[in-house]
């Protein structure tokens, strides 16, 4: 028997055809929402599945800038699923023509991979999340290495608990970044890598008292460096070569115990710019008197530590670099010295700490 067709029945196989295409399509949907598929949104981010389980998230590991601007929102969509966006790849937009990274409303962004941001030679401008909102805690290292003409980057509403040396390699890799000018520590910060503000062009900088962790040549060639402050740290000691090649006029540093007899010394200094005149380091009273013990000058300089200042006399002093022999010592205009209960002494003793001038020396 021969079968008919009538309209009714192209119907019916029409509705088939829709509703296998909306199946497959779907299908198509739910298989790039597992766990490593990619997808690429509407605004041009290639995005992975990192989890397909509620909250489902992604790493962000590319895209489109549109007018070099990039900005990375809190969430994503893709077929029906929404993701938040908990990471940034390594290297995910290496070498590209940013200018300015908003990362503003990217309050799911817990991790900048190493080197995302590497090479981006234009970019100028950085801004994270309010810190009531940011989840950001990791920065990987070099991640914005050979950005040269940023100018704008403050880390303090991060949440990061360790700061890697995110803008160059080592001590040979002289990169400056001239227009970086501010930069302003969170106070979830523990540990500072090794060189890891090096070779900025900050005029000044603070420690937060949450670092236990100081690595080596954090601020070295920080040439427009002059003043460094880090109140109630938890250190007895620096590395060595600590502000070396910077321009210094100001060191406060408050310890919560006193330095080591060598936690602090000359060496610290060393190859201090020549356009910089190191005139006030202020340290507590019990790491005056132990880095006094410790001998901490070299043959020809002394570091003078001055009577206290505008300040809790019991608690701060200042001390002062300044070429000093004995001769100098002997010419002064007033050369009387005293032991520090106040005794004349006519013939100070090397190694020792006397008040001479209205001020404490160290005798070398």
């Amino acid at each position: 028997m021969k079968k008919l067709f009538t309209p009714f029945s192209f119907i019916v196989s029409g509705s088939r055809l829709i509703m296998a295409t909306l199946l497959l399509t779907s299908i198509t949907a739910l298989k790039a929402q597992t766990v490593g598929e990619s997808f690429t949104t509407a605004d041009g981010l290639k995005c992975t599945v990192v989890s397909d389980v509620q909250p489902a998230t992604v790493t962000v590991t590319g895209g489109s800038v549109a007018s070099n601007i990039l900005s990375i929102p809190a969430t994503v969509e893709n077929g029906g699923t929404v993701f938040a966006v908990a990471a940034i790849a390594d290297e995910a937009f290496k070498s590209s023509d940013i200018v300015t990274l908003d990362l503003t409303t990217a309050t799911n962004l817990q991790r900048i991979g190493v080197s995302a941001f590497a090479d981006c030679k234009k970019l100028q401008t950085v801004t994270f999340p309010a810190a009531t909102e940011s989840q950001l805690t990791e920065i990987g290292t070099l991640a914005f290495h050979h950005a040269s003409a940023l100018k704008n980057f403050n880390l303090e509403d991060t949440r990061l608990t360790v700061l890697e040396s995110l803008f160059s390699k080592n001590e040979s890799d002289e990169i400056s970044i001239e227009g970086l000018t501010e930069l302003r520590l969170p106070e979830t910060l523990v540990e500072i890598k090794n060189y890891a503000l090096q070779f900025l062009d900050i005029k000044e900088i603070e420690i937060p008292s949450s670092v236990t962790t100081f690595g080596n040549c954090v601020l070295e060639g920080c040439v427009y460096l002059t003043d460094f402050v880090w109140k109630n740290a938890q250190i007895t000691s620096l590395p060595l070569y600590t502000f070396r090649g910077d321009e210094l006029n100001n060191v406060t540093i408050i310890t919560t115990q006193p330095f080591a007899p060598d936690g602090l010394t000359d060496k610290h200094f060393y190859h201090i710019s020549s356009d910089g005149m190191l005139t006030n380091v202020i340290l507590t009273q019990e790491s005056i008197e132990s880095l006094a013990k410790g001998g901490y000058t070299n043959e020809t300089s002394v570091f003078s530590v001055l009577v206290p200042w505008s300040g809790d006399p019991d608690a701060i002093k200042s001390i002062k670099a300044e070429p000093q022999t004995e001769a100098e010592m002997t010419d002064s205009d007033n050369d009387s010295w005293y032991t520090l209960q106040g005794t004349s002494v006519d013939c100070p003793k090397k190694g020792r700490l006397y008040i001479h001038n209205g001020r404490k020396v160290v005798v070398k």
